[in-house]
């Protein structure tokens, strides 16, 4: 492991002690999920802005990006590259953005698509760079 992953642990862990005290320790939590639900609803105005044909390219774009992602993630596995936990972590959390429906829904979709942009992205660059593995190697 190089220093500057073990410097930006470092880094990360100090910076969320400052914002844990900035918070109040006690608060920290609540204004943690208040942030993230803050957020969901600007993505949910974000996309009720874009208008109901933008949402539905939105939602197939999703869909079709994450039949990228499953398939090039089967493929990726059956070369011997890992990925399985991958395919099991990032399936999960699409179902989970994608399963509820309505208006509530709206910001669950963009992050599905951007979930599943970067799935399918990252997948696909392992894919085109990865060495090819021999059958039986390493011994």
């Amino acid at each position: 492991m190089s220093n500057r992953v073990v410097i930006i642990v470092w880094v990360a862990g100090l910076l969320l002690a400052l914002a844990a005290y900035a918070a109040g320790p006690d608060h920290f939590v609540a204004a943690v999920f208040g942030s993230i639900e803050s957020l969901a609803a600007t993505l949910r105005q974000m996309v009720s802005d874009m208008g109901t044909r933008a949402y539905d390219v939105l939602r197939a774009l999703a869909l079709g990006l994450f039949a990228i992602f499953f398939v090039l993630s089967l493929v990726a596995v059956q070369r011997g590259l890992r990925g399985r936990g991958t395919l099991v972590i990032v399936t999960l959390l699409f179902l989970v953005l994608v399963w509820r429906q309505g208006a509530e829904a709206t910001g669950h979709w963009l992050l599905a698509f951007l979930l599943a942009a970067t799935a399918a992205s990252n997948v696909t660059r392992r894919l085109m760079y990865a060495p090819p593995v021999l059958p039986g190697w390493p011994p």
